[in-house]
């Protein structure tokens, strides 16, 4: 069973080997998605999410996005010299840097207050310290350029606030379909194929047959 590694770079080898696979099959405008968590040994964290993402670079997937997975219940730890742990990666990669599947409308939501306050007014962009800068291209927005909020909402950010899975499934690793919409409602359409490898309780596979937003 992939996990049970002696060793990280045992455990990265293999999952290395999956990703080859899955590249291999994936459709040029495909997407692959890899929930994983860190480890720590002997008191020193793995980085593992890190270490999976080079090694997807490696076999030619493209890094598109570190999505945090930030758990509204993280279970409690009895830690004393570091901070508990409340999150997972979820690794977005893509078959092609350009020109793959991502329906950006379907997942828009509202904007905060805080961005509404900031930004709703289209307000020219630049400050003090934005006139001095040496390069221009230090910065995403141009000075003196006007940034305008589309109508229809905002792409959501990379840190999904999600509630871990409450399935009274005999399997301990089940993920909350929340976490899996997103992902299939972004890089799918009806009609498509979905694959999940190691498919454990089988969420993903369900969203995917009943549709994200009726399932």
């Amino acid at each position: 069973q992939i996990g049970w590694e002696a060793t990280p770079s045992e455990y990265i080898d293999k999952i290395r080997s999956v990703l080859a696979q899955l590249l291999r099959i994936t459709l040029d405008s495909g997407a692959c998605f890899i929930v994983v968590g860190d480890k720590y040994v002997r008191g020193k964290l793995m980085l593992i999410p890190q270490r999976i993402a080079l090694a997807a670079d490696d076999v030619g997937w493209n890094v598109r996005s570190h999505i945090v997975w930030q758990k509204k219940d993280p279970p409690p730890e009895s830690v004393k010299n570091r901070w508990r742990t409340s999150h997972e990666s979820v690794l977005f990669l893509t078959k092609q840097r350009t020109k793959y599947k991502f329906n950006a409308d379907a997942i828009r939501q509202p904007y905060s207050a805080a961005t509404l306050a900031r930004w709703g007014k289209g307000q020219l962009y630049g400050g003090p310290k934005s006139e001095q800068r040496v390069n221009q291209d230090d910065t995403r927005i141009g000075h003196g350029k006007s940034f305008r909020l589309a109508a229809d909402g905002c792409i959501p950010t990379d840190v999904w606030s999600v509630a871990s899975s409450q399935s009274k499934q005999m399997h301990y690793g089940t993920y909350p379909r929340e976490l899996i919409e997103p992902a299939v409602t972004a890089c799918s359409d009806e009609g498509d194929w979905l694959l999940d490898p190691f498919a454990g309780s089988g969420t993903s596979l369900l969203v995917g047959m009943h549709g994200a937003r009726n399932c």
